[in-house]
Parts: C-alpha cells; structure tokens; sequence
C-alpha cells in the first residue's frame, strides 16, 4: 500500500497535515509507505493524479486509488475505511478464483 500525500511549501495547512494527520495515518496503516509529492515541483504528476487543491492525501493499493482526502483528515476513519475497502478487493478477487 502506497500513500501519496500532494503539498506544496507555502500552504499552512498542508503543515499541519504533515505534522498531524499523516503521522497518525501511519501508525494506524504500519505497512504502508508514503511518498510526499511537492505539487508545484511535480505540477504534471499532480494533473495526471487529478489533484485540484492541495493538501490531498491518496492512498494506492496495487496501483488503484482507493481513498481520496483533502485537506485535514481523520487518521483513524480514513485508516478503517481502507481497510474495509482493502478486506472487500480481496474477498471479491477470491471470489472470481473460486
């Protein structure tokens, strides 16, 4: 599982969700490594990732969006409903092998 976070340098509040939501994130998802994404740098990968404003935090697994936050998040909330939507991809991959 990957988690792109998108920020730039100038917005305060993709500080506090660099200080505050994302370390909690990972605790709560340990497996997963995130990549910080400078949003103004890296301007085509943002459009290409549709972002319209930034903090946005995407959180991938096996190369499809499964989650999508903008601005400040619940680490928590966001952590269970990857895991439900993680939990239900598989159970549906089980399902089309058996």
């Amino acid at each position: 599982m990957k988690i792109l976070y998108f920020s730039t340098s100038w917005c305060s509040p993709c500080k506090y969700v660099r200080r505050q939501c994302i370390p909690e994130l990972l605790r709560k998802l340990p497996r997963a490594e995130i990549k910080e994404v400078d949003a103004a740098a890296e301007a085509s990968f943002a459009r290409e990732m549709n972002i319209q404003a930034v903090p946005t935090t995407i959180v991938m697994s096996r190369g499809k969006e499964i989650a999508r936050r903008i601005g400040a998040f619940d680490a928590m909330a966001l952590a269970s409903e990857v895991r439900q939507r993680t939990r239900s991809r598989q159970s549906r991959k089980t399902d089309t092998e058996s």
